[in-house]
């Protein structure tokens, strides 16, 4: 499994072509993350039983990663 340290690298490594940091995470843990991060400017985008939670600050993407690997609901490709 990825370490903390290489999601966070892949995940801050790109944005969506609008600017948007964007962290998929399992849609039964959204609420659970958010609680744990303050700060505006985030948008969740549903699909299925994923969300992606968007933001275009850094550091709030840094926070809801850490957040999201701390409840292993980060959703990743293998």
């Amino acid at each position: 499994m990825a370490s903390v340290q290489d999601l966070l690298r892949d995940i801050l490594s790109r944005r969506d072509p609008h600017g948007y940091y964007v962290i998929p995470v399992d849609v039964d843990r959204v609420d659970d993350i958010l609680k744990t991060v303050n700060g505006g400017g985030i948008r969740v985008v549903y699909a299925n039983d994923v969300a992606l939670i968007k933001t275009r600050s850094r550091s709030l993407a840094i926070k809801l990663v850490r957040a999201a690997a701390r409840m292993d609901a980060l959703v990743i490709e293998l």
